[in-house]
């Protein structure tokens, strides 16, 4: 049988800019005070404008308040994702991808 997780995603898969859906806090599964990353949801324009989460470890996001407020209000920001790294998993019921980026910055 396939081992699922010992397949790359490649970053050609997702392009160079996406747009911003939405960002969010993510914290520790045993201690839900405990900031540890941010998730940020963004739109991939080469797969359908898939929505697809990616989770940076850096606790300074770097996407300033007022921007966030723009995407929550429907608006388009696009976004660049530097050191993606990408795999497929399955956890028993459904295949799943897991994603996550060194870091994010607004596109110029």
């Amino acid at each position: 049988m396939l081992n699922l997780n010992k397949i790359i995603v490649s970053n050609k898969t997702f392009g160079d800019v996406m747009f911003l859906a939405d960002v969010r806090k993510y914290n520790d599964f045993n201690n839900k005070d405990n900031q540890i990353a941010w998730k940020y949801e963004v739109l991939v324009p080469s797969l359908g404008l898939e929505k697809v989460t990616f989770k940076i470890e850096n606790l300074n996001n770097p996407i300033p308040d007022e921007v966030v407020k723009k995407v929550r209000d429907g608006e388009m920001i696009q976004v660049k994702l530097t050191g993606i790294e990408a795999k497929i998993y399955n956890n028993g019921s459904m295949t799943a991808l897991s994603c996550k980026a060194s870091g994010i910055e607004l596109a110029k």
